[in-house]
Parts: C-alpha cells; sequence; structure tokens
C-alpha cells in the first residue's frame, strides 16, 4: 500500500510538471504571436501611406502649402500654414525688391556724386548713399529671413502631411434650405424695404 502511494504521488508530481512544462510552452508562444501581431498592428512613425487621398494630400500641399492639411480635415492646421507661408514668402519678395531697387538708387547717386562740383552737395549725396547701403543691408537681410522661413514651412507643411496629419475622410460641404445656396426675398421692415439676397456659405 506504501509502495503504491508512493507510485501515485510520484505520478501525479511528474504529470503536474509536465503540464506546467505545457502551459508554459503555450504561454511563450502565444506571448510571442501577441507581440507579432502587436508588432505588425501597430502604426510605426516612420510608416508612411500614400495612396489615395493621402498621395492627393501631398501633391496639393507641394503646390499650395496648407492646402493638403486642409484636404484631410485639418482647417485650421492648413490655414495656419498657407497665412504663415505666404507671410513669410510676401516679406522676402517685398525685401528683394527693395534690395534690388535700392541698388539701382545708389547706382545712380554714385554717378551724380562723381558728377558734381559742389562740395555741399556731394557730403549730400555721400550721406544717402551711406543711408541707402545701411538700408540695402536691412533688406538683404530680411530676404534672407524671410526666405529661409518659408523653406522651411514648406518643408514642414509637407512634412506634416507625411508624418502627422491623419486622414479625418472626406467633408460634404451642406447647404442650408435644401441645399439652395441663394434666396431672394423681398423685406418689408420700418427701416428697410426692398429686395434681400442671402448667400448660404458652406
Amino acid at each position: 500500500m506504501k509502495l503504491f502511494s508512493l507510485y501515485l504521488l510520484i505520478f501525479l508530481i511528474s504529470g503536474s510538471m509536465i503540464t506546467a512544462s505545457a502551459q508554459q510552452q503555450a504561454n511563450e508562444k502565444l506571448s510571442k504571436q501577441e507581440i507579432v501581431s502587436a508588432a505588425r498592428s501597430d502604426k510605426s512613425f516612420w510608416d508612411v501611406d500614400l495612396t489615395g487621398r493621402k498621395l492627393n494630400a501631398v501633391i496639393y500641399s507641394a503646390f499650395v502649402p496648407g492646402s493638403g492639411q486642409t484636404y484631410l480635415g485639418h482647417e485650421l492646421k492648413g490655414a495656419a500654414i498657407s497665412l504663415t507661408f505666404y507671410a513669410a514668402a510676401i516679406t522676402a519678395v517685398i525685401a528683394h525688391n527693395n534690395f534690388l531697387a535700392r541698388e539701382d538708387r545708389i547706382k545712380v547717386l554714385t554717378k551724380s556724386y562723381n558728377e558734381t562740383r559742389d562740395f555741399t552737395k556731394a557730403d549730400q549725396l555721400w550721406r544717402e548713399i551711406l543711408n541707402e547701403a545701411n538700408n540695402r543691408i536691412h533688406d538683404y537681410d530680411r530676404r534672407k529671413i524671410f526666405g529661409y522661413a518659408a523653406a522651411g514651412l514648406w518643408l514642414l507643411n509637407v512634412f506634416d502631411i507625411f508624418f502627422l496629419s491623419d486622414d479625418l475622410g472626406a467633408h460634404v460641404f451642406s447647404m442650408k434650405d435644401d441645399n439652395n445656396p441663394v434666396q431672394l426675398n423681398l423685406a418689408l421692415d420700418e427701416n428697410f424695404s426692398g429686395i434681400a439676397l442671402k448667400f448660404y456659405l458652406p
């Protein structure tokens, strides 16, 4: 009887050890499968999906910065990028035009300075030349700063489309009053009587 109990105890212990080992292997396999599936399902930051609307957004933003964000449903971000980009670009263009105009002005003043024989006139022309040269330096700096800012905003805009702007889906622009964008009515009031024309914007 004691021998039978000893065999039974050894059998139960070995059976439980085999079961525990099998369960541990199953858990390890399950965890590996979960890790692989999680790795496949989790989208990396550097994964780029350039299909459909995302590709259209990249093309739009390449030509008109901010329009791709608006196309993907990020209207405020798109408007902010567009405004800042065009503000920087226009400022750079204005600074460039001022720079060229001051260069022409300096050439004219230098020619007049070389041709004059009046000391007072020459002194006045020299002061104007120095003033224009100083302003030309400031225009050059502004052109450089805002030109680089516009280029940086363009790159940021494209980077944002690739990695930071998810597609929120197409927006259907609805009109009020059964899709009627314009209403023409007669208006009779104490202060106004006439024809009222109303536009309903999306």
